[in-house]
């Protein structure tokens, strides 16, 4: 393993053929020689928050946020957060991942704070990931909070721009000094 990926996102290529990913930026959890753990951060599903503490938890809090579809694994409600006093687990960057329910709850319960909440996890065995990766499915690049927490929407297309002028911001030099040779 030659990168790891903790903090990161991954983008969906169009060489990926699993479906379940097609024009998805997945936010990095975990990363290490047993595996991947990342969370999709756009594909929101019509399930709303509060809904959803109430039948799993018994609960509700103040935020009607959208829940996403964190991937293709079942998994338990969690929640990428800037708290680091309710963390599971630290994904840097000072983002972090927490699935207890008491601290989901309290995140519901913070109409200002920042943080998506999901259901379901994207998961790679070890060295699932780095296959897909070598095969061209995937495109990495640095994630901010900003755009963690910012409008899905557009996010995937523009971080593939983003990377696509970098790869081409990389071979300029390379160009350029080339045709500087040739004339």
């Amino acid at each position: 393993m030659t990168q790891l990926l903790n903090g990161k996102f991954l983008l969906a290529s169009p060489y990926l053929p699993d479906s379940n990913f097609q024009r998805t930026v997945v936010f990095m959890v975990k990363h290490d020689v047993d595996g991947a753990l990342g969370l999709v951060l756009t594909r929101p599903s019509d399930l709303r928050l509060q809904q959803l503490l109430e039948s799993t938890m018994g609960s509700s809090g103040v935020r009607e946020d959208l829940v996403y579809l964190g991937g293709p694994v079942e998994g338990p409600l969690c929640a990428l957060h800037e708290d680091a006093n309710l963390a599971d687990l630290d994904c840097e960057g000072g983002l972090f991942v927490t699935s207890e329910q008491e601290s989901i709850i309290l995140l519901a319960n913070r109409p200002n704070a920042r943080v998506r909440f999901f259901a379901g996890y994207s998961g790679w065995g070890a060295g699932q990931l780095e296959s897909e990766m070598k095969s061209g499915g995937w495109l990495t690049c640095d994630a901010t909070a900003d755009e963690v927490f910012g409008n899905f929407e557009p996010l995937w297309e523009s971080l593939v721009k983003r990377v696509g002028r970098s790869i081409i911001g990389e071979a300029v030099p390379f160009a350029s000094n080339v045709d500087s040779q040739m004339n």
